[in-house]
């Protein structure tokens, strides 16, 4: 397998790849690598990683991208153009994979953004997780008191397991209570099912399934249940069919399998399993639902008048695995904040949350969140406060440098030109530095790798820029990037950004306008270099911001990500605040 980044190598020059491992953490000090050769790089990077052989980063680069053993290139490698992209949408190797579904590049912590596969194992509270319905006495005793009910006619136990009890007259079952958001969660149902000893008629009726519902359906005879999703065995076909809302998308034969999985994926994807993971026939279907949040039903039917001494069919176990994904558009309930203002930012430090922002008077200000309420901070910083010839402050990205709260903002000057400069929170005052950092640049955006390497990017005549903080206190542009060219590519103006560090990777959000709207899209990168573009994260929604979304500033801590943003109604101009749950790569998965 070969895997190259034909960004780096245009941006680089010559043939070199770059290595990354996990512990990179996405982003390796260049500085402290100096001229270290190959082997030294593959000294400190942990045995069995994909790239242990790999060339270490060089000066125009933040991060390392998986690649193979430089012997293993063919001649064809030689010329640039050839090189494998994992962001180009081509199948560059020939191995039946485009971009990120190649499994070179599924080592890419970016690949991880969006994809329902790499996701981190999480329990749900008062969610059963392995039932074994042969053991367990009561209902209760299986699921948990509360936590389930009756649908249709009521299940029974039996030392063969559960069986839903359903005729032809209705289904019977449980569904449980504690519902799962599976646009946030791989979830995974694995039945263990007792087939029943004689059914070789198609007079007999033996079904059993399992499903995903909005709510418990209804309790009583003569109910049917058909949820969205579901699998269900035919005792009298002896075979699993794929359901979707009650009609039959699949049939596969149960041969001599007694286990059965449903895998909903929050990308909308369904797989079915007849047989254990390795060896059993699988059963893949995309756009199968819309992830939402759902509740799990075991239904069936398998009351058989006339065959009173057949075994029924019956449950005999019960497993639900569940794990956090990374999906960038699954953001909660947004939320208008309580005060009018522009241009926002969020900074959290241990239980401190504060914004800084854009005041009626066109000042930065800033507030903290203080029980449930934003209560304003003292100090504001006016265009008057930087001296004469100063027309405007704006774009604040408030940051925390170590118990020292700051922020970086634009200055616009009478004749146009722009600055980044940078103020400190000192007692009840924004204390200003005594000139700017960066000149011809604008709308920062700042983020520190956990190797402690601060990135900034910004706005420029030639688009979004980033930029790193040397040892000297000097920031260097990072002329090889391709984030100007690719976010010029996604609508007709770009506006402000947000980069942050999650999961090993960096992401970045961007404002973008299309017609007359603006929204927020994601790009996702390794090593500041190449990107990966993964749609709209945040688009208008239907209240406070049903017009356009702009203005993005997202802090990332632990699985917890916090967006605060412009919002518009076509009236009024607000800030809005959302929240989302995400996690990254599961232990293990390269």
């Amino acid at each position: 397998m070969r895997f190259f980044v034909l960004a780096l190598l245009l941006g680089c020059g010559g043939f070199d790849t770059l290595g990354r491992t996990d512990d990179d953490a996405g982003l390796a000090d260049v500085g402290a690598l100096g001229d270290a050769g190959a082997s030294d790089a593959g000294a400190d990077v942990p045995p069995g990683s994909p790239s242990e052989d790999a060339v270490p980063a060089t000066e125009g680069s933040l991060g390392f991208v998986a690649a193979e053993p430089s012997d293993e290139r063919g001649a064809d490698d030689d010329d640039p153009l050839l090189r494998a992209s994992c962001y180009d949408g081509e199948d560059n190797d020939g191995e039946d994979g485009v971009d990120c579904g190649d499994a070179a590049c599924r080592a890419l912590a970016s690949c991880c953004v969006g994809d329902g596969d790499c996701c981190s194992p999480r329990t749900i509270p008062d969610l059963a997780s392995n039932v074994d319905f042969a053991s367990c006495a009561t209902m209760d005793a299986c699921f948990g008191a509360g936590r389930w009910t009756f649908v249709g006619t009521a299940a029974s136990l039996s030392p063969e397991g559960m069986s839903p009890e359903g005729s032809a007259l209705g289904d019977g079952g449980v569904a449980l209570l504690t519902p799962i958001d599976v646009a946030t969660h791989r979830l995974e149902l694995t039945l263990e099912i007792t087939p029943p000893d004689d059914c070789a008629s198609m007079a007999c009726v033996e079904s059993l399934g399992i499903g995903l519902v909005d709510q418990a359906p209804a309790s009583g005879p003569g109910i049917s249940i058909e949820p969205p999703i579901a699998i269900v065995y035919s005792g009298a076909r002896d075979a699993v069919s794929v359901m979707r809302e009650g009609a039959e998308l699949a049939r596969i034969p149960r041969g001599e399998a007694t286990e059965l999985s449903l895998i909903a994926r929050p990308t909308g994807e369904m797989s079915v399993r007849v047989g254990p993971e390795s060896g059993g026939e699988t059963f893949g279907l995309d756009g199968a639902f819309e992830p939402r949040a759902l509740h799990v039903v075991v239904y069936g039917r398998t009351r058989n008048p006339g065959a009173s001494d057949m075994r029924a069919t019956a449950l005999r176990s019960l497993q639900i695995e569940t794990a956090l994904c990374d999906m960038p558009a699954a953001w909660a309930a947004r939320e208008p904040l309580t005060f009018d203002a522009e241009q926002p930012s969020i900074a959290r430090a241990g239980d401190v949350t504060r914004i800084a922002f854009v005041d009626l008077d066109g000042r930065i200000a800033m507030a903290e969140l203080q029980d449930g309420a934003w209560e304003m901070l003292s100090g504001r910083i006016a265009h008057t406060d930087l001296g004469d010839g100063y027309k405007r402050v704006s774009d604040p990205e408030l940051v925390v440098d170590g118990e020292t709260w700051a922020v970086y903002f634009t200055v616009e000057h009478d004749d146009g030109r722009r600055w980044i400069w940078r103020a400190e929170r000192m007692g009840d005052a924004l204390q200003v530095d005594a000139s700017g950092l960066l000149e011809g640049s604008w709308a920062p955006t700042l983020a520190t790798s956990a190797l402690g390497v601060r990135v900034m990017v910004v706005q420029t005549p030639d688009g979004l820029v980033p930029y790193r903080l040397g040892s000297e206190g000097i920031w260097t542009r990072l002329d090889s990037s391709l984030l100007g060219a690719v976010t010029r590519a996604l609508g007709s103006e770009i506006g402000s950004a947000s980069l942050v560090q999650h999961n090993d990777a960096w992401h970045l959000y961007v404002a973008v306008r299309r017609g007359a709207r603006w929204s927020i899209h994601l790009l996702a990168s390794d090593e500041m270099l190449a990107w990966r573009h993964l749609g709209r994260a945040l688009a208008p929604g239907s209240e406070f911001d049903r017009v356009s979304v702009r203005a993005p500033d997202v802090s990332a801590r632990g699985n917890d990500l916090l967006m605060v943003y412009e919002a518009e109604d076509g009236v009024a101009r607000r800030l809005g605040l959302t929240q989302r749950l995400s996690a990254g790569r599961p232990p293990g998965m390269p």
